[in-house]
């Protein structure tokens, strides 16, 4: 089972994640994530981003939201420079 999250600004497909189930979709599950931001100088992101990991003991029981607030925290603080929230 996988999570996709897309991130548009007018249309425009700017950003995005999937998040792959890697636990047999256990009720504490493992995702394997893949992060994709592209330029936007209109935005101030002036440069692609990309990165992979793992999202670790996520209760399938909670709400959606709460494994993509996970992975944008996490992608977050791998992006350089990036303020953390």
């Amino acid at each position: 089972m996988a999570l996709t999250v897309e991130i548009k600004v007018n249309g425009t497909l700017i950003a995005g994640a999937t998040a792959h189930n890697i636990s047999a979709l256990a009720q504490t599950s493992d995702y394997a994530v893949e992060v994709v931001e592209t330029a936007a100088p209109w935005l101030g992101r002036p440069a692609n981003f990309h990165t992979d990991f793992q999202i670790k003991d996520h209760h399938r029981e909670q709400t959606s939201f709460a494994l993509i607030r996970k992975i944008v925290d996490e992608a977050i603080a791998r992006m350089p420079g990036e303020v953390r929230l």
